[in-house]
């Protein structure tokens, strides 16, 4: 008569899709905005970028336990568990944008002028150069 509900993951498995939804929704968003109306899976890196995110989402569901208590935590325990798992996220993505260039760039400069460089090429700007 009466049926055990699921245990583990599949209790909040309707969180977790919703979860990755919306996380393409914004990928999209984000890409629509930066490039216009263009398909972003058209291109390779961008598609990989976006499996990649969602596969870092998976990864931080999993190992952080975001959806433990997710019904009963607050509203304080709630950002604080989104603001660690969108943290995962970024760290994770970041491992994979991170070029090769700059492999190159830590093993052959000094650190202070790695930090010069990574400055000047968030804000785009040329490195200028030591004078050897």
């Amino acid at each position: 008569m009466y049926q055990k509900g699921a245990k583990g993951w599949l209790k909040h498995f309707d969180f977790m899709l919703l979860d990755l939804i919306v996380l393409q929704l914004s990928f999209l968003v984000a890409f629509q905005i930066r490039h216009g109306m263009v398909n972003p899976y058209a291109n390779r890196d961008y598609l990989a970028l976006a499996i990649i995110t969602e596969l870092a989402d998976i990864v931080a569901m999993i190992f952080l336990n975001t959806y433990e208590g997710v019904i009963r935590r607050g509203y304080f325990k709630e950002f604080i568990s989104s603001f660690k798992n969108g943290f995962v996220i970024v760290a994770l993505l970041l491992l994979y944008v991170c070029p090769q260039g700059y492999i190159y760039i830590f093993q052959n400069y000094h650190p202070a002028h790695v930090g010069h460089i990574c400055v000047c090429h968030i804000r785009g700007e040329e490195p200028v150069e030591e004078a050897s």
